[in-house]
Parts: C-alpha cells; structure tokens; sequence
C-alpha cells in the first residue's frame, strides 16, 4: 500500500469498476456517455471503508474543486459589519472573506424579503453605502436555517422602509453566504449564466437537497457541492451532513463534478434521480478527513439513480484522507 506526501488516499473499488465507461481511450472512442451498470444498489458504508479499498495508483484522481481552498470557519462566530441601528451616515467596504449583515434561523416558509425586514428595518440602512469587493458577501444566513433557492431575490431589501446603498459587480460577491443549515434546489439551474441565482450564492457545512434540473456545458462545474467545517473541534451533537439529489444534474463540459463534498463528518451522499457528466468527470467525489476520535460518524454513499459518465470519467471517488490540524 502506497503512502502519499500528506494523506493516505484511496478509492473504493467500485470507482475502478465505473471508470471504465466511454469506451476508454484512442481515436476511435466515442464521447457519448456511457451508463454506469448499477443493477445492485451501492451502499459504501464510509466508515468501514478501510476494509474495501485499493491503491489510488490504480485510478485518475479527480481534480478538486476551487472552493474547497476557501476559508469560512470564522463565519460561524462573526456577526456582519453591520450589526447594529445607524445613526449616522456610514461607508462600509466589505473584502473577501467578510460578509455585510448576517441573519440566523431563516425559514422556507416565509419570504425572505420579509425575514429581512422584520431583523432589519429598524436598522436605518438608509444611511448605509457598502462597497462590495470580490469575495465578499452581502448576507450570511447561518444559525440553522432552512432555505429553498427559489427564496433568493436580486433585491433581498425590497421590504425595508430604509434601504442600503450597494456598490459593487453582483457577479464578484455573493450575494448569500449559507452556513450550517437545510438548503434546497427547488428551481431548475443554469450554470453557464452569471445571472443565475445558483451562481451567486456560496453553501458550507449544510444539508443540500437537489429536486430540480441543474445543467451545464462549461468546464470545471459543480453540480451540488460544498465543504464541511475543518476545524476538528469534537462536538458528539453534530450529525454530520447529507448531499441527497432527487432531481437532474447534467454537466457535459470537462472535468466536471456531479456531486461534491469534503469533510470529517458526512452523514451521507444520495442519488435518487439522473447523474450526467462528461469527460474527465466524476458522477460523485467524497473526501473523507479522518482525525483521531472523528474518525467514526461517517454515512454512506448510496446511489439508487442513474449515473452517466463520459470518457475517461469516474462514476464514484472515494478519497480518504488523514486530516491534519492547524
């Protein structure tokens, strides 16, 4: 068993046996997505996974999403810059990493628009300019919410009696910064459009349920994705989280992901619906972080849908990984 610089990396077997779709390589390989055979239902317990692994050597492993280099721990204990009724005019410039106001326990039975205001208009946002910069975030709703993408306006302040002045390229800021809650994809998505929604909102460490259609041709898309906490303090209450796609994720574009997550504590992956991805794409990448007594608390990876991998392309990566703290 080969060991690697920083973690000790592996695939199930099941990852060996998907790849292989596409008709594999030369000229004559057809692009067309092939069907991953799942005539039995996967269910790969992630906590015994140790028992069914093989050497990462013998696979392709997947290229890493982008966001899960970024930084969002701090969030939990921040309020926004704004916390606070302004008596006087006031200019805020909001950087990456840092989000203008915050909310907690949002539900998806009221609009948002009016969740809004009953925290804010007493605020006198009016007398607010926020300069938003590039990666910076408009509003972080955190503190177990629960929200449904179809809730997500352009104008979050159009119930406010006094609203902001927001400066800044909508599509360089976020315009939602989710944490540590229930999301779901109610409405279909197209990732190829800065003016989608979808593209504009940022998801950690929360249950992500997929019930419509999200599609897209560019290259390096993912369909639902996200990153755990990474900051291996033990809570025994936290249950981890669980990605569940009950809809249609079609990405046709180059090293795509189907479904996403990284961390030391996933409940779980589902795919009850339709998985399409292209080339050098993967339906599901898991990246489990195992660290001392966290090492238990992990779900499974089920998948009681349909996977469609192109050539080159992994149907299931299982990838597990010492974490190291710091």
């Amino acid at each position: 068993m080969r060991k690697l610089r920083k973690s000790m990396l592996f695939a199930f077997l099941v990852a060996a046996v998907v790849s292989c779709g596409g008709g594999g390589g030369g000229e004559n390989s057809s692009n067309t997505p092939t069907p991953v055979n799942m005539e039995v239902n996967l269910r790969a317990n992630l906590s015994e996974a140790i028992n069914s692994k093989v050497e990462s050597d013998r696979l392709r492993i997947p290229a890493q999403p982008e966001f899960i280099k970024e930084e969002f721990e701090s969030y939990y204990n921040r309020a926004g810059l704004v916390n606070y009724p302004l008596s006087f005019a006031e200019n805020q410039t909001v950087n990456s990493g840092s989000a203008l106001l915050r909310i907690d326990n949002v539900n998806h039975t009221q609009s948002l628009e009016e969740q809004i205001k009953n925290k804010f208009n007493t605020y006198n946002l009016s007398n607010l300019t926020a300069n938003m910069q590039k990666g910076s975030s408009l509003l972080l709703i955190g503190g177990n919410s629960s929200l449904n993408l179809s809730q997500i306006k352009d104008d979050l302040f159009s119930q406010l009696s006094s609203k902001p002045t927001i400066n800044g390229n909508k599509n360089e800021y976020n315009q939602i910064l989710f944490i540590d809650g229930n999301f779901g994809i109610d409405k279909d998505v197209n990732l190829d459009s800065n003016e989608d929604m979808y593209n504009r909102i940022k998801i950690y460490a929360s249950n992500i349920v997929n019930e419509a259609t999200i599609k897209g041709t560019k290259d390096n898309l993912v369909g639902i994705g996200q990153r755990e906490r990474n900051d291996f303090i033990y809570n025994p209450v936290n249950n981890g989280n669980i990605l569940a796609n009950a809809g249609t994720i079609d990405l046709s574009g180059n090293n795509s992901i189907g479904i996403f997550n990284a961390g030391w504590k996933i409940a779980g992956i589902q795919n009850n619906g339709n998985i399409f991805v292209g080339k050098n794409s993967t339906g599901i990448y898991v990246i489990d972080k195992k660290y001392e007594v966290m090492q238990t608390g992990t779900g499974n990876i089920e998948n009681n849908g349909s996977i469609e991998i192109g050539e080159n392309s992994i149907g299931i990566y299982y990838q597990a990984d010492k974490a190291e703290q710091g």
